[in-house]
């Protein structure tokens, strides 16, 4: 560093002091002295703004001083600007189409959200580096990323088991990657993020197996850091399994290596994972001893990083000097030529008469007046720019809000045009009771009736609910209407074993108005056999729920419609406008509704089926 440093005080010539700034910026960054770092990758983006070299070299100086830049930030641990910066340094990796500068800086981008915990964007950022990585043909850089997709998915540790297995999914391609390209140290991070996947899954045991192959790894490296970094892991998922002994010998071991070969970082955490070990064996002594040793770790850690930020201090402190006396030489030779072109200027002048020299000073002011007013216009000029983009912006927020609260509006009216109609063919179901001197079955009904009405307002303000909700009540519907049909109907609801219920959002009484169609007018119409069956299965993460009855289908049903005094059904059509609101707010086509005639052997219309596809949504 001492020659790079030796070299740039000697240099003058800009294209070389920016490739020795830009090389000093990358040094101090592996060197880990971010400050450093900064100063010579700011004065490598001044130069590579000011010159110009061949075949684009500026401009791949400026992105890589750019995004050194913002991994200073990210180090110092201000993540927004460090985005800031690294999407400056996309937008020029982009027109230079440097497609391995772009995966690098979107993975960059997603590790300063992950440092924000904003999971969900670091999650997109590592998945997109992903995509490039798998086109570049970057193994290793593809275990990578799926390594970090698999730690932004599980996020701080509060998320559904869902996610989590998401996540071990993504961990377990991430290995088996790893074990095709025969990389060690990309096989112990591998090994960990799935133990650490099915530690978050309580999988306790399972999660220990791949810690110990992270282990025998590490030893087949000869590496006795990440020995001793296993040998503490393993420590501490023993004392989750509670088994305080197992995590004491391997606590131990962990603690010889570190001591040994002074791995310092290592003792703080050693220490206090076996303090509280012997803890919960009872042997107090030895909790005390080890309490003991990380109060003295937490003293010299304090102790170490003041001697380390003072020496930090002396090597920034050179390199601002050096940096100063650069810029000081810098403006010197430009003073220097600015006199050099004066004196000639005045030589000059003093060879002309009084009455040019006169005149020359009056057209420098007016020059220098037009000047003024024209950079006052131009400042002018561009705050109004501003303002007008401000506003614009304000207003496209606006627009964006209005479209979505008419949106709610909207399905919220739909829903309450349902609710009635859904009510009203109840109280007509209770009326033929009544009616037909069933009164037995007209309180049964009133019974189940006054517990499905209460679920329906429970979730009237709800757009969307529980898949198993939904279920519950569309089962207490089909048991209103066995009750009035008298025993002659049969009905099925079968739910694939892979769909947990609970987990999935679907709109409210999506399903119940052609259950409701079905019975009325396909059903109702057949003196015997009645069944209506309804399938729900998960294909490609869309849900499929189909409703099939052996009615007498919908040609010889609207030929019967005249013939009845009830009001024609309108849950279908709300429900068509409910998915079609649901596709608006999407942006695409996602939510689709078929209704076929189901055909027997003989190919003869012997019921209708009606086929609901809508976008698997997880709580």
């Amino acid at each position: 560093m001492d020659s790079l440093r030796e070299e740039l005080n000697k240099t003058s010539v800009d294209s070389v002091r920016l490739r020795l700034h830009f090389v000093m910026a990358q040094q101090f960054l592996k060197n880990g002295t971010p400050d450093s770092q900064f100063v010579h990758a700011s004065a490598a983006l001044k130069l590579a703004i000011n010159i110009k070299l061949p075949d684009n070299g500026e401009k791949k100086f400026y992105a890589g001083s750019l995004r050194l830049i913002g991994i200073y930030y990210r180090l110092k641990g201000d993540y927004e600007k460090a985005i800031d910066y690294y999407l400056k340094t996309l937008t020029e990796f982009e027109i230079l189409k440097d497609t391995n500068g772009i995966a690098s800086t979107i993975n960059s981008i997603g590790l300063a959200y992950l440092g924000l915990n904003r999971y969900d964007e670091a999650f997109k950022n590592f998945n997109q580096a992903y995509q490039y990585d798998k086109l570049l043909n970057k193994p290793s850089k593809v275990v990578a990323d799926l390594t970090n997709m698999s730690y932004a998915l599980l996020g701080d540790g509060n998320r559904p088991d869902s996610v989590y297995r998401e996540a071990l999914r993504l961990s377990i391609l991430g290995l088996d990657l790893a074990k095709k390209i025969k990389d060690k140290q990309l096989l112990i991070s591998s090994n960990e993020a799935v133990a650490v996947s099915l530690f978050n899954l309580k999988r306790y045991d399972e999660s220990m197996v791949y810690q110990q192959q992270a282990l025998k790894l590490a030893e087949e490296l000869h590496s006795n850091p990440l020995i001793a970094e296993q040998l503490y892991l393993i420590a501490q998922l023993y004392n989750y399994k509670e088994d305080y002994n197992k995590a004491i010998e391997f606590g131990l071991r962990s603690e010889q290596i570190a001591v040994s070969e002074s791995i310092t970082p290592f003792y703080y955490d050693i220490y206090n994972n076996l303090a509280i070990s012997y803890g919960k064996t009872g042997n107090w002594k030895k909790a005390y001893e080890y309490s003991q040793k990380v109060n003295v770790e937490l003293d010299s850690t304090y102790k170490t990083q003041i001697a380390e930020q003072l020496k930090r201090f002396e090597s920034e402190r050179k390199d601002n000097q050096i940096f100063q006396l650069s810029t000081e030489n810098e403006i010197k030779e430009k003073q220097n030529q600015l006199l050099l072109t004066n004196n000639q200027a005045a030589k000059a002048t003093l060879q002309n008469n009084r009455i040019l020299l006169f005149a020359a000073v009056g057209f420098i002011i007016l020059l220098s007046a037009l000047l003024y007013v024209l950079y006052r216009n131009r400042q002018t000029k561009i705050g109004y720019i501003s303002q007008l983009e401000l506003l614009n912006e304000k207003l496209e927020v606006q627009k964006d809000e209005i479209i979505r609260i008419n949106t709610i509006l909207e399905l919220k009216a739909l829903r309450a045009q349902m609710n009635p109609h859904f009510i009203f063919n109840c109280m007509s179901s209770i009326q033929e009771c009544i009616l037909t001197n069933r009164i037995d079955d007209a309180n049964l009904y009133l019974a189940k009736l006054s517990r499905l009405m209460r679920m329906v307002l429970e979730y009237s303000d709800d757009e969307m609910i529980s898949l198993d909700k939904e279920i519950l009540m569309l089962e207490l519907y089909l048991n209103l209407e066995s009750i009035r049909l008298k025993g002659n109907f049969e009905y099925t609801i079968n739910i694939n074993n892979d769909i947990y219920a609970d987990e999935l959002n679907v709109p409210t009484l999506i399903l119940q108005p052609f259950a409701e169609n079905a019975i009325w007018h396909g059903l109702l119409n057949k003196l015997d056999e009645r069944r209506l069956t309804i399938t729900i299965e998960l294909i490609n993460n869309m849900l499929h729920c189909n409703i099939e009855d052996n009615g007498i289908g919908r040609t010889k049903a609207a030929e019967l419609k005249p013939l009845h005094k009830a009001n024609p059904s309108r849950g279908i059509n709300l429900v068509k406008k409910r998915l079609e609101i649901i596709n608006q707010q999407m942006g695409e086509q996602v939510a689709t509704l078929n209704i076929f005639d189901a055909l027997n052997q003989q190919n003869n219309v012997a019921g209708t089926r009606v086929e609901i596809i809508l976008p698997a949504i997880y709580i």
